[in-house]
């Protein structure tokens, strides 16, 4: 399995997959997110995109690849370079700031989180989150994480190129992802489609009986979360700017796909019924 990322060479949509993910919330600075908006009326919105200093997140084995500080601080990198903002955006911020530990042990592995969260977390900058328009950006980018195999492989013309599979490889109905959380890396206040993340994506089924029992929720904002937590599987959807329903001023080699357009539409209607 993918420890790390993988960019679509036609889209240049960057897929990334981290095991035992240690999230310090004590190295993200901004506020704390899913505030009433009667209570932060007025606050600047950049404010609301914290920043990140190196140890924020942790992984405990060697990324298949490293942001390097000439990436970070490209605020539009050149036509054909792997790492443009222009697709990565948040992306390019978290990977610069994560640590990778040297230790090969997993005692000082388990022994460095406080608690861990087993199973499926999708993790997402939301841009423009109250917009339905840019939020259904953000939900067919988390979609494209949970396809079985038969939809990807179309999607891609029928190639052999299985990396989407690799990356969602714990099936649950119909084949698809069983996703356990989803935590918003951004500090918006609440808003009107919070909830549409918990009804599209949480499977009822997949959170451990250890979580039911201690009533965890399913949705976060990152600040909220605990020190010291680790994240079993984490998954990062692809930030909606770089999505194929956001071309404007991207050029890709796009195709018709329309069976994954009616899983998307199908999906979303079957579960908001």
């Amino acid at each position: 399995s993918i420890h790390g990322c993988w960019t679509d060479p036609d889209t240049k949509i960057a897929y990334c997959r981290v095991e035992n993910l240690k999230l310090d919330i004590n190295k993200i600075s901004g506020p704390l997110g899913g505030e009433s908006l009667d209570d932060v009326m007025g606050r600047e919105e950049e404010l609301e995109i914290p920043q990140y200093h190196i140890g924020a997140f942790t992984t405990f084995k060697p990324l298949n690849f490293v942001v390097t500080k000439k990436d970070h601080e490209e605020q539009q990198g050149q036509e054909g370079e792997s790492m443009n903002r222009d697709y990565w955006f948040y992306l390019l911020d978290v990977f610069f700031a994560m640590d990778m530990m040297k230790s090969s042990s997993s005692n000082s592995n388990s022994q460095s989180c406080i608690e861990t969260w087993k199973g499926t977390t999708l993790l997402i900058t939301r841009y423009e989150y109250v917009d339905l328009y840019h939020t259904l950006k953000d939900w067919w980018n988390a979609f494209m994480i949970l396809p079985p195999k038969p939809l990807l492989q179309e999607q891609k013309g029928g190639s052999d190129n299985d990396v989407l599979g690799d990356i969602t490889n714990k099936k649950g109905r119909e084949g698809t992802l069983e996703v356990d959380r989803v935590i918003f890396l951004d500090s918006h206040a609440k808003g009107h489609l919070d909830e549409g993340w918990k009804t599209l994506f949480v499977s009822s089924s997949s959170s451990s009986q250890e979580e039911k029992e201690k009533n965890h929720q399913s949705t976060y904002h990152v600040k909220q979360i605990p020190d010291g937590v680790c994240l079993e599987t984490a998954y990062f959807v692809p930030p909606g700017y770089s999505s194929v329903l956001w071309p404007l001023g991207r050029i890709f080699d796009a195709h018709r796909c329309p069976s994954m357009a009616n899983a998307f539409v199908e999906y979303v209607m079957e579960r908001f019924q």
